[in-house]
């Protein structure tokens, strides 16, 4: 990309739980008022930790990036840049579905990312 031979540089780890994100699979609310909290009844476990298939982290460019690949088939990749959620995609080795939180992504730095998050090498 744009004569450059090196796309970005990065590890890969496989089968990362994170501790610190949780889910809570016997609550359900609104996601603003705390105080409509329902509890489902019947359901035991109170809680679960994330697990991802696979987390990158490197540099593109002169930024810190992390793609956390998890879902049903490795499907949902979340895209971080500088610790920032910037995008979440869904599809396995191409895009299908995609939600931006940062408009000001350019156009180069979300193909290269891309390049990465669905890469055969996550398999």
């Amino acid at each position: 990309l744009l004569e450059n031979d090196t796309l970005a540089v990065f590890t890969i780890s496989k089968n990362i739980s994170l501790i610190e994100q949780e889910i809570y699979p016997n609550t359900i609310y609104n996601g603003y008022d705390s105080s409509s909290r329902y509890r489902i009844p019947g359901i035991q476990k109170e809680r679960w930790s994330i697990n991802f298939d696979y987390v990158l982290k490197g540099k593109l460019k002169n930024q810190n990036f992390t793609i956390r690949c998890s879902g049903s088939g490795n499907n949902v990749k979340e895209y971080f840049l500088d610790d920032k959620l910037v995008a979440i995609a869904q599809g396995k080795f191409s895009p299908e579905k995609f939600v931006f939180f940062d408009a000001s992504l350019s156009s180069e730095t979300l193909n290269r990312l891309c390049m990465i998050g669905f890469n055969r090498f996550l398999e």
